[in-house]
C-alpha cells in the first residue's frame, strides 16, 4: 500500500510540475479540475501524510529525468505547496531553510512559518487576555500591515503606539491548513507550537465581527469568505481545542504590551478626543471655530467687566 501511495504522489507531482506529460483528454484527475483541487488539500491531510524519506528514496531510485535535468523531490514537493498554499509558502524558502529532516508535507508547511531568531517563546507574567482590536482601537492602538512573510511577527511598538501584523488570507480552505498542522504539533511538540500560538493569538484578537473589519480595512486580514463574522468564528473554533503552554508562549511579550498600553487612561481619552472630534476636515474645522467663538465671548466678557469698574 505505501508502494502503491507513493508512486500516485510522485506521479502526480511530476504531471503537475510538467504539464506536457499530462494526458488531459483521459487522465482521470488532470482532465477533472474539481478532482484535481480536491487531491491537493487531501494531500495536505495529517492523516494521509506518507513519510518523505520513503517518497524521496523510491524518486531518487527511478532516476527520473526530464529534458536532461534532474529535479529533486524537494522541489517538486514547494512547487505543488506553493501552487496550494502560495500566500504561507514563500518563493524561496528552499534557500533559506534546511529541509533535510523533512517528515512529511505538513511538516513542510510547518517550516515555511518557523518564528524569526530574534523572538522567541516565554513564560507568560500573567493570565492569558488581551484587549481585542476593537478595544484596542479605542485606546489609540494604530494597525499596521507588516512587511514580514511570516505570519508570527507581530510586533508592537510602544512608543508609536502600533501594532504591525503581516497579512493573512482567509479562505474556504484555509481551516484545513491550520487543523491540520495544529494537530501535527499537538502530537509532536510541546514547547515549539507555533502554529497554536498563533491560533491563540488571533483569536484575543478576532474575537468578534467588528475586530475582524478594522483588520481587513487595513489590509490585514484578506476575507474570502462570506462575512467577517466567519473569520472570527474559524478562530473560534479552532482555539477550542487548542492546547497552550503558558510557559513557552511564542506572543506573550507583546500581550504583555498591549495590556500595558491598555490600561493607561491618557491613551483612552486622547484616542476618543481623536477619533471622536479629529476624525475628518469638518469635525477640526467645527471644533476650531467653537473655540474661537468661546474665546472671543471670554474676551468680550472681560471687557465688559473693564468698562464697568
Amino acid at each position: 500500500m505505501v508502494l502503491l501511495d507513493c508512486s500516485f504522489l510522485i506521479m502526480f507531482l511530476l504531471k503537475r510540475y510538467f504539464a506536457d506529460i499530462q494526458s488531459c483528454n483521459i487522465d482521470r484527475i488532470f482532465n477533472k479540475p474539481w478532482m484535481r483541487r480536491e487531491i491537493r488539500y487531501d494531500l495536505c491531510m495529517l492523516e494521509n501524510q506518507l513519510p518523505f524519506f520513503i517518497v524521496e528514496d523510491l524518486f531518487n531510485l527511478s532516476k527520473i529525468l526530464h529534458r536532461r535535468e534532474e529535479y529533486s523531490l524537494i522541489e517538486l514537493a514547494r512547487h505543488f505547496l506553493s501552487s496550494t498554499w502560495d500566500s504561507w509558502v514563500p518563493e524561496d524558502i528552499l534557500e533559506q531553510v534546511n529541509f533535510s529532516k523533512l517528515e512529511h508535507f505538513v511538516d513542510f508547511l510547518r517550516i515555511c512559518q518557523q518564528p524569526s531568531q530574534q523572538m522567541q517563546s516565554k513564560k507568560l507574567a500573567s493570565t492569558l487576555a488581551t484587549p481585542t482590536v476593537a478595544e484596542l482601537h479605542q485606546a489609540g492602538i494604530k494597525f499596521k500591515l507588516g512587511s514580514s512573510i511570516n505570519r508570527l511577527d507581530i510586533k508592537f511598538d510602544d512608543d508609536k503606539g502600533t501594532l504591525e501584523i503581516p497579512r493573512t488570507y482567509i479562505e474556504d480552505h484555509t481551516e484545513i491548513l491550520y487543523r491540520n498542522l495544529q494537530a501535527f504539533e499537538q502530537c509532536n511538540y510541546d514547547d515549539s507550537r507555533y502554529v497554536c500560538n498563533y491560533i491563540t493569538m488571533l483569536s484575543l484578537l478576532v474575537p468578534a465581527a467588528k475586530d475582524v473589519e478594522i483588520l481587513v480595512k487595513k489590509g490585514i486580514i484578506e476575507n474570502w469568505l462570506h462575512d467577517n463574522n466567519a473569520v472570527s468564528s474559524l478562530f473560534r473554533n479552532l482555539s477550542k481545542e487548542n492546547l497552550l503552554n503558558t510557559n513557552n508562549f511564542y506572543f506573550s511579550g507583546v500581550v504583555e504590551d498591549l495590556n500595558k498600553y491598555h490600561r493607561k487612561r491618557g491613551h483612552k481619552w486622547k484616542a476618543a478626543l481623536k477619533q471622536k472630534y479629529f476624525y475628518n476636515p469638518w469635525t477640526i474645522i467645527s471644533v476650531v471655530a467653537a473655540a474661537v467663538l468661546v474665546t472671543l465671548t471670554i474676551i468680550q466678557a472681560v471687557c465688559s467687566i473693564i468698562q464697568v469698574v
